[in-house]
């Protein structure tokens, strides 16, 4: 979940934004800066809600076509967690950026900023909705493989993914654990340079305008 990408349109722009332009070059250009960032996310969302409405199929089979509890809690989890990946993402398009015509630029303004901060809430809590309950349900795969790495299946592709010595094992725990902690710093850095400036460039605009009321 690296949003740096998504941020990328707002950091080239909203610094340099004049309250010197009158209101209707600045409502706009606000509107079409917020029109990118909604379709980026969007973008996003649809691929993570893809891949989760892609795997989920497979974890109901492997939930039904491998007969041990370990392994079958492993998958259910998975499952569960792909569904909710895709609540999760669709909740978070709730607070959506389109403006009305009559909105005020103040109101653009707070919409927008709610609006990336929805995302910084999302990736603050991504250890917690994004990253654990899938390495939790992959260890209890792991593990369940490696009780039972002596079975011989004859299906190719479980015996591929099951049939496994402790050494193949320990390497998929290994690179399970690197993947999720570089996909978590990822995030955090995300926010840190990214989109928390995007956040405080909108607070500078809206502390400038109310200064310029006064």
């Amino acid at each position: 979940m690296n949003d740096q990408n998504l941020i990328n349109i707002w950091k080239g722009s909203s610094r340099n934004i004049q309250l010197n332009l009158n209101y209707d070059d600045l409502a706009n250009e606000l509107k079409r800066k917020a029109n990118q960032l909604d379709k980026s996310i969007r973008k996003r969302n649809q691929l993570e809600i893809g891949l989760a409405i892609l795997l989920l199929p497979i974890a109901l089979y492997l939930f039904f076509e491998v007969p041990y509890y370990l392994f079958k809690s492993g998958v259910l989890l998975m499952a569960v967690w792909f569904l909710y990946v895709i609540y999760k993402l669709k909740k978070t398009r709730g607070l959506k950026t389109d403006f009305g015509t009559n909105a005020t630029l103040k109101h653009q303004l707070n919409k927008q900023k709610r609006y990336v901060e929805e995302e910084v809430k999302l990736l603050k809590s991504v250890l917690y909705w994004y990253l654990l309950p899938p390495y939790t349900g992959l260890l209890l795969m792991i593990s369940s493989a490696y009780f039972h790495r002596d079975v011989q299946w004859e299906n190719s592709f479980l015996r591929g993914l099951l049939s496994e010595n402790i050494y193949g094992h320990l390497v998929y725990i290994i690179f399970l654990t690197a993947l999720y902690f570089y996909i978590y710093k990822l995030n955090m850095k995300a926010i840190a340079k990214d989109l928390m400036p995007v956040v405080h460039d909108i607070e500078k605009i809206e502390r400038e305008l109310e200064t310029s009321e006064k």
